[in-house]
């Protein structure tokens, strides 16, 4: 079993990417969130029913962290394996995941969908592009990269609802 664990206060992208990983493995569960940023609050609230959600920790389990890298953070007993998905540049090599320079971690995730051909539905992609716009300011910021317009237009191919996003 696979647990993702949110940083206190995360951000739109770090639970779009959260919810991007339960796509890719269906043995993964989210932590409850003990707090999130407004935004990231607001779509939780709306989508919860869309997570698999856990209330404690399993006593083994994979350790799933998601625009977060401080491994060093989560010293938990029965902490099998570590994966990480993130885009800062800092993050520690040699996990399982992927750690890539990208405007927004959902980007990774998405690829990683991409690649392994998982059938999302319009929802899914809606939820996983709120992730991306909001950490690539709708593609401004510098950080932005051509992996991460792609992203978005294989999740709007998807049939992201632009309305929602907005």
């Amino acid at each position: 079993m696979k647990v993702v664990i949110l940083e206190e206060g995360a951000d739109l992208d770090a639970l779009s990417c959260a919810y991007g990983v339960l796509l890719l493995y269906q043995d993964a569960y989210l932590l409850k969130p003990s707090s999130l940023s407004k935004r990231a609050s607001e779509v939780f609230k709306r989508f919860k029913e869309r997570f698999r959600i856990l209330e404690k920790l399993p006593q083994e389990f994979d350790l799933v962290l998601v625009d977060a890298h401080h491994v060093e953070e989560y010293k938990f007993s029965g902490v099998k394996e570590i994966y990480i998905f993130d885009h800062h540049p800092k993050a520690p090599k040699g996990f399982k995941g992927r750690v890539d320079e990208v405007g927004s971690a959902t980007t990774l995730v998405v690829e990683e969908l991409q690649r392994l051909n998982v059938d999302i539905s319009p929802e899914d992609a809606t939820l996983l592009a709120l992730g991306i716009y909001e950490d690539t300011g709708n593609l401004t910021y510098e950080g932005t990269t051509e992996r991460d317009a792609l992203a978005l237009a294989w999740l709007l191919k998807k049939g992201a609802n632009l309305r929602t996003i907005r």
